[in-house]
């Protein structure tokens, strides 16, 4: 079995795919869960900007001045998922799941390419490490994918 769209690997796939297999009940609820449903009720629909590189990434320091400050110059609202910094862990499903998320910036894992396409929320790509360049080359169908 394995946890996949055909219409994502139709070339590579022997086998036919049951996925995609996402959890979409929002296990590991933690006490932040509902501030953050309630910060997203506020913004008009399709005007937030979900930040999320997973729980193992980490950025060097002049990265950690430097996304803030260009976040903050964009003018949009930014709901940023960073291990001590702004949240320690969303609730990525309700948050990719509401209404008011716009877009969705990844470092491309698996998990999350999946349910950034189950709620349709348009994704763009920071892959980090391990097969994440890999997803981010199988999104955009082979073509001349660099990485951030």
């Amino acid at each position: 079995m394995m946890n996949t769209y055909m219409e994502l690997e139709t070339h590579f796939l022997p086998v036919y795919p049951v996925g995609p297999v996402l959890n979409l009940d929002g296990v590991d609820r933690n006490p932040h869960d509902d501030d953050v449903r309630n910060w997203l009720d506020g913004p008009p629909l399709s005007s937030e900007l979900f930040l999320c590189f997973g729980s193992a990434n980490s950025f060097e320091e002049v990265e950690m001045k430097e996304i803030p400050h260009g976040l903050e110059r964009s003018g949009h609202h930014i709901l940023w998922c960073l291990l001590g910094k702004v949240i320690r862990q969303a609730p990525q499903v309700a948050v990719l799941a509401h209404n008011a998320i716009g877009g969705f910036v990844s470092h491309c894992g698996w998990n999350m390419v999946l349910e950034s396409l189950w709620f349709g929320a348009p994704l763009e790509i920071w892959s980090v490490y391990a097969e994440q360049q890999i997803n981010a080359f199988e999104l955009i169908g082979g073509g001349d994918y660099v990485g951030i």
